[in-house]
């Protein structure tokens, strides 16, 4: 059993990309992170991301923040998700101040919402009551 964990753990591991003397360090706070929060990595193809995403807002209700790294993406994001019925938030530094902050305000008050947003709006992001981020 224990040779079956070790070769399990080395392909994983290649497969991600770690070499074999890679050493794990947690510098996360514990007091920094809420208990409920769970970070994943999945692992998929760019054409499989979209689909992906998708399963994963039907499979967990709730709030929940999708992070891109362009305004673009974003922009992408909100048309698919706009016509599988999703009806996306959106956030991106091209938008007004104050229509970000209305989409701010409709994300807290809404249930099972989704809020799309790029990296520089990112700062204006100010919100504790996520579900998945």
């Amino acid at each position: 059993m224990w040779l079956v964990m070790c070769v399990f753990l080395e392909s994983l591991m290649c497969s991600v990309g770690i070499c074999e003397k890679a050493k794990v360090i947690d510098v996360t706070r514990k007091q920094g992170t809420t208990e409920s929060l769970t970070e994943t990595r999945l692992m998929c193809t760019v054409h499989d991301k979209d689909l992906h995403l998708y399963y994963f807002l039907r499979q967990f209700a709730g709030r929940t923040l999708v992070f891109a790294n362009s305004k673009d993406c974003v922009r992408r994001l909100n048309s698919v998700f706009s016509l599988l019925h999703c009806c996306p938030l959106v956030l991106h530094a091209d938008m007004q101040q104050r229509q970000r902050l209305k989409n701010l305000d409709r994300f807290k008050s809404t249930t099972g919402v989704l809020l799309l947003y790029a990296l520089l709006a990112l700062y204006i992001v100010s919100c504790s009551k996520f579900c998945h981020c």
